[in-house]
């Protein structure tokens, strides 16, 4: 490591570190709010990652709190953000934004960022051509012990397929942070049903950037993708 980068990177670690704790101490506030007041959110990305993985917080960095959210709660859990003085992140924002927008961003105060969404890809264009089906994943969303409340979050199949929709379609292949999280998951869930993973890719109609995400990350990363999966996504033109 050259003279200076390692303190840089330790620097960096730290800072990470401290950022990721203060956002999950307010994730466990908001958490108890909406338990409290009957409401569901799905932790998504840097929340799942520290909250249900329990991956180092200096490792997996938050920057937001990114929650899946139900659209008949939507006002509901809106409602309970501005009581905690979250307010709408772009100026003059206006209601009915939220009827043509997949995601809504929040931020307080005390810095803190939340972004809402209704569904997993969040670029309009898309939505005709990927068909991921949210319903489904709220069905088979899963709940874990966070503290003194439960978290609900993706069944591990629907988890990899959000991570590669967010790092392919999303971010355009863009970021080794997402790609990161693609092999992350790889390797935690050792019980992932490849089988039903397959499936549920053909069904959203997401085969191409599913294989390109699962091409890169078993190139560079050596994630433990099989081989045939690889061979069943793979397109027929390069």
């Amino acid at each position: 490591i050259p003279s200076g980068m390692y303190e840089k990177l330790r620097n960096d670690y730290e800072a990470d570190y401290s950022r990721s704790l203060l956002y999950m101490k307010e994730l466990q506030a908001l958490i108890r709010i909406f338990e409290k007041n009957n409401t569901q959110v799905i932790l998504l990305k840097g929340a799942f990652f520290n909250a249900v993985l329990k991956k180092s917080l200096g490792l997996r960095q938050m920057s937001d709190i990114d929650l899946l959210v139900k659209k008949e709660q939507l006002p509901k859990i809106i409602r309970l953000l501005k009581k905690r003085n979250y307010k709408y992140l772009l100026e003059g924002i206006k209601e009915n934004y939220i009827d043509k927008n997949l995601t809504i961003p929040f931020r307080n105060k005390k810095g803190f960022f939340i972004d809402l969404h209704q569904e997993i890809v969040n670029i309009l264009e898309l939505r005709g051509i990927t068909q991921v089906k949210i319903n489904e994943m709220w069905l088979n969303a899963r709940k874990n012990k966070f503290n003194n409340s439960y978290v609900r979050f993706l069944s591990p199949e629907n988890a990899l397929i959000s991570s590669i929709c967010h790092f392919t379609l999303q971010h355009q292949f863009k970021g080794l942070l997402w790609l990161s999280d693609i092999d992350r998951l790889i390797r935690h869930y050792k019980s992932l049903s490849w089988k039903e993973f397959l499936s549920k890719t053909v069904d959203c109609k997401i085969e191409k950037p599913v294989f390109w995400a699962l091409h890169f990350s078993a190139k560079y990363l050596k994630t433990p993708v099989p081989d045939y999966v690889l061979l069943k996504l793979k397109p027929k033109r390069l």
